[in-house]
């Protein structure tokens, strides 16, 4: 698989690096060897060339512009981690509920359907049980999110931070054509105040 991913990806590269580096001098050459045959003056062949070379340049950076705007792979991106709460009549947390944030950068509408989602704080897991929808259109240029179920808190610390993590994975794309997907690893930790309720969060993503 990684030998498959590592030759795609070389190949990727080499045809952006000949459409980009090959095509203008090479539809510039063609001109300048045209212009000879048909018994030019040098100077109109040089401002062909020139003109030929602008113009390729050019259209294949507007079709480059065209393709970004039109493709829906690497729009759709990790925002923020998302952590509610539910409390005690006291202040003090009764669960936790972790999630994630996610972004479209597209210029259309990208629907996300979540594969899987594990959530954990120190050793407490939250129930295992179906969510009722795992599928959300994102608007253009817009941000959606995804909770687990909370993660109960019958003694939530008080004073000090505990760790936890978030591991999802989501397949997207347009509209019922889900074909790219994003997963992340993240650590978290978690501040308690004096009243058992949180008051702080951060996260580093794991590889």
């Amino acid at each position: 698989m990684f030998r498959f991913i590592k030759k795609e990806g070389a190949r990727e590269i080499v045809v952006e690096a000949i459409r980009s580096w090959l095509w203008p001098p090479l539809a510039a050459g063609v001109s300048v060897v045209i212009g000879f045959a048909q018994d030019i003056p040098w100077f109109y062949i040089a401002v062909g060339a020139c003109v030929i070379f602008s113009a390729v340049a050019t259209g294949l950076l507007r079709f480059d512009e065209w393709r970004f705007r039109q493709t829906v792979k690497n729009k759709l991106n990790f925002a923020s981690l998302r952590v509610t709460t539910k409390l005690n009549l006291d202040g003090s947390v009764e669960s936790v509920g972790l999630g994630f944030i996610l972004n479209n950068s597209a210029l259309f509408p990208v629907e996300f359907a979540v594969k899987s989602l594990q959530t954990q704080l120190a050793d407490r897991f939250p129930p295992k049980r179906e969510y009722d929808t795992k599928r959300f259109i994102v608007a253009a240029n817009g941000n959606a999110w995804f909770d687990d179920f909370h993660i109960e808190m019958p003694d939530p610390p008080r004073n000090q931070a505990i760790e936890g993590s978030i591991k999802f994975e989501v397949c997207y794309g347009r509209p019922g054509q889900l074909n790219c997907t994003l997963g992340k690893k993240l650590k978290i930790n978690i501040g308690f105040d004096g009243n058992g309720n949180v008051h702080g969060s951060n996260w580093t993503e794991l590889r």
